[in-house]
């Protein structure tokens, strides 16, 4: 919800949305390794690799995700995906 509304507030200045995506990664990577795990997957320790492997599960581009928009949608489908899972248990 805040990096939504970081995105909005500063979408016409990179620098600081920058800044946000780069103050939010550590969470993002907990979160793939997270559902990595819950998909019963190994969660690789390379950060590439963990993000190209959560790619490929959840179903967002791993192309651009540095730049503001990529990353916002790879957040929001992995926060889908696991919504999915906690309305679909196996």
């Amino acid at each position: 919800m805040h990096l939504r509304q970081a995105y909005v507030a500063d979408w016409n200045r990179p620098k600081r949305l920058a800044e946000v995506v780069r103050g939010t990664r550590a969470g993002f990577l907990t979160m793939l390794r997270a559902v990595l795990r819950l998909a019963g997957r190994p969660a690789p320790a390379d950060s590439a690799a963990l993000v190209r492997d959560a790619a490929a599960l959840i179903g967002f581009a791993t192309e651009g995700i540095t730049e503001p928009a990529a990353y916002l949608d790879a957040v929001t489908r992995t926060a889908e995906y696991v919504n999915r899972l906690e309305r679909n248990p196996s």
